[in-house]
């Protein structure tokens, strides 16, 4: 999840060398991985995961289909279903994920399972807890703006919506509140804001400005800061806690200065945040994805990443790719403008192609 300003900077394009070929991993086949050395943490399989992905390379802007695959199974479009593609995104949820189909939210379990209506929605965000979906509604005719937690099992019940400030839009709900955008002067200026009583709800911390939001987990923010980036579009990454709004500045592999807008926290471990970096060292434009941790996961902590190696995709112009977890956090499934997603699986020498093409657009569950 990756939420960007109007002003990005383009990457630099990318030089016609030939690309050395990387081994090609089918998503069904699991024997091509290198074996991890000993001391390599074990890994799961993205066998069991699903990849939902919604519209083609490099795509921007309008819809297109939506593709599931089953990994370790299939690869099949979802007849008749036209999502809206990046900036948004599938949400992942419970037993499937969300999109938004003209107007209106519905419930991806499955090939061979209809669509579950949710109802209207102009935008979708992450929930705290994956049996909602947050739905943001803009409102018309004079209406305000409402944002609702939407259920997507019968176990729980929807949140009643609540009035939206204006000119806003929701990121994704964390502990303490939920994380809201607003354009300010080509970039984003970002605050944590509650529903209440209050018409529009209450703001309780207001920062920036930013280049771009990476994701949000638990109570922290990422976020790419607008000030101090590089030609080819690489930011100062922060780690802000959403509880003390204490701030860290993430240290970027060596030689690096700073990190790209692609990006995502470990479903499973809230120290670790998988990012993409800018290289141009071997005569071409790539994205090479590298890994940034922490041992004690709070914000105020010195988080210091990693390059994962023979890891990296040709990233596109304005958008450079796009970075998801499996549900257990053992693989990270990464693409840039054109070209295969690739799979890194952690403890392994290198990323594998995967025989899904690359999307601005996608996620696992």
């Amino acid at each position: 999840m990756v939420i960007v300003g109007c002003a990005v900077a383009v990457l630099a394009a990318a030089l016609y060398f030939h690309k050395p070929s990387k081994p090609t991993k089918p998503l069904a086949q699991h024997t091509a991985h290198p074996v991890p050395s000993a001391s390599a943490p074990s890994a799961g399989d993205v066998s069991g995961f699903t990849l939902i992905k919604v519209g083609s390379p490099g795509q921007v802007g309008s819809s297109g289909p939506v593709t599931l695959d089953t990994l370790g199974v299939s690869t099949k479009a979802l007849p008749n279903v036209q999502a809206e593609a990046f900036p948004e995104q599938p949400v992942a949820v419970r037993g499937g994920a969300a999109v938004i189909e003209g107007g209106t939210a519905y419930l991806i379990s499955g090939v061979n399972t209809p669509p579950v209506n949710l109802g209207p929605a102009d935008h979708l965000f992450p929930a705290a807890t994956n049996a909602f979906v947050g739905v943001y509604r803009a409102g018309s005719g004079g209406q305000s703006p409402t944002v609702q937690m939407v259920a997507v099992t019968g176990s729980v019940t929807s949140s009643p919506s609540s009035t939206f400030p204006a000119g806003w839009q929701p990121v994704a709900q964390a502990s303490t509140g939920i994380v809201i955008s607003k354009s300010q002067n080509g970039n984003l200026a970002l605050a944590l804001w509650q529903p209440s009583t209050t018409p529009g709800g209450t703001v309780l911390k207001q920062w920036g400005p930013a280049r771009s939001v990476i994701d949000v987990s638990g109570n922290e923010v990422a976020w790419l800061d607008a000030s101090g980036c590089d030609p080819q579009g690489e930011c100062p990454l922060h780690i802000t806690s959403l509880s003390t709004f204490a701030d860290a500045i993430a240290h970027p592999p060596p030689g690096y200065t700073g990190f790209l807008a692609a990006g995502a926290f470990s479903p499973e471990n809230a120290g670790s945040l998988a990012m993409l970096v800018y290289d141009a060292s071997s005569g071409f434009a790539q994205a090479r994805l590298a890994l940034v941790q922490t041992t004690t996961a709070t914000a105020a902590a010195d988080w210091v990443a990693t390059l994962l190696p023979q890891s990296e995709v040709t990233p596109g112009n304005d958008i450079p790719g796009h970075v998801a977890w499996t549900p257990d956090g053992a693989r990270i499934l990464f693409a840039g403008g054109s070209g295969p997603i690739e799979e890194f699986a952690l403890g392994d020498t290198q990323s594998f192609q995967t025989t899904a093409q690359a999307s601005y657009a996608f996620t696992l569950y």
